[in-house]
């Protein structure tokens, strides 16, 4: 769609359906231009053969509906999940892998180009922005409507407790905006919404890589079919060792001052010890009586008091 063909929001959500993969009779469109078509049936998702220690879900394995954004023809939009990655202090996220449920129909089939994407979101509001921290190219690679598509996110991206929300999502790349046939390339759980599921459009097709908020239409799918996409996310929790402050000029001046004091102290502290000790040892100085050889007046006889050393006098 090019911006010469610009849509209003109301009619943008008007041209969304939402349909099953059996052929059910359309219930009769409601005011809003709605078509909604149910499965008789929950489709039961298979599990991801492989996922990381960590995964990230919002919906309950169960596709009860497929969402496309189509009028006369089909046009690209994203659609993608707010997740809340259990990162805490001393703890961060590693995402390392992106998986969607694809059900069949027109264009989506194996090998039909898409663009996986990944945002961080601090205030938990795409609509305020938030910020991509990756987007890369694949191909859908099952449309049985149960089996995953894997992807892996290589390397992978590392959140930290400040970096809030990641939205997760999927762009279908392989649609010629009013030119490819209508469909409907999205999984809808429609058993209980999380609120945790978007969809953006644009005036155009999505940037590439995208931005949000998109210039035109950004809203929670439960404006169309409360619901939850089938788009999932798994990672890993890593450790982050603790981090060495670094002191500058100030804080090393003071740093020195204190090692300076504490010196001193142990100075002091020291002198008064060796103080002490010395005035608690004996005296070891002896008495020199005269005449004798090493003095005049030294005692003859032993028995002399002024004698302090026992045995006989020199």
């Amino acid at each position: 769609m090019h911006a010469s063909a610009r849509w209003t929001a109301a009619a943008l959500l008007a041209a969304f359906t939402a349909l099953t993969a059996t052929e059910l009779a359309a219930e009769p469109r409601d005011p809003a231009g709605w078509s909604i078509l149910r499965h008789e049936s929950p489709l039961v998702a298979k599990a991801p053969l492989k996922l990381a220690p960590v995964a990230l879900i919002v919906d309950d394995g169960s596709r009860e509906a497929d969402v496309g954004f189509t009028a006369a023809a089909a046009f690209q939009f994203l659609w993608f999940n707010r997740f809340d990655p259990p990162t805490t202090p001393g703890q961060d996220f590693d995402l390392e892998e992106i998986q969607v449920l694809f059900p069949p129909g027109p264009d989506v089939v194996p090998g039909a180009a898409v663009q996986l994407v990944a945002f961080s979101d601090a205030d938990g509001d795409p609509a305020s922005g938030a910020v991509l921290v990756t987007a890369f190219d694949d191909v859908i690679q099952v449309v049985d409507g149960t089996t995953f598509s894997v992807y892996p996110v290589n390397p992978p991206v590392r959140l930290s407790p400040g970096s809030g929300d990641l939205l997760v999502g999927v762009i279908n790349r392989f649609v010629v905006s009013g030119v490819s046939p209508p469909s409907r390339p999205a999984a809808l759980d429609t058993t209980a919404s999380a609120g945790r599921s978007w969809f953006a459009l644009w005036t155009g097709d999505p940037p590439d890589p995208p931005s949000l908020p998109s210039d035109d239409v950004l809203a929670t799918i439960d404006a169309v079919e409360p619901g939850n996409w089938m788009i999932r996310a798994s990672g890993s929790l890593v450790a982050v060792p603790a981090e060495i402050p670094v002191l500058g000029g100030k804080g090393l001046a003071a740093l020195a001052t204190l090692i300076a004091l504490a010196a001193a102290a142990l100075l002091r502290r020291r002198h008064r010890g060796g103080a002490v000790m010395a005035s608690r040892l004996p005296s070891t100085r002896r008495s020199v009586a005269a005449g004798s050889p090493r003095g005049r007046g030294r005692p003859a006889c032993a028995t002399d008091p002024a004698c302090r050393a026992p045995g006989p006098c020199e």
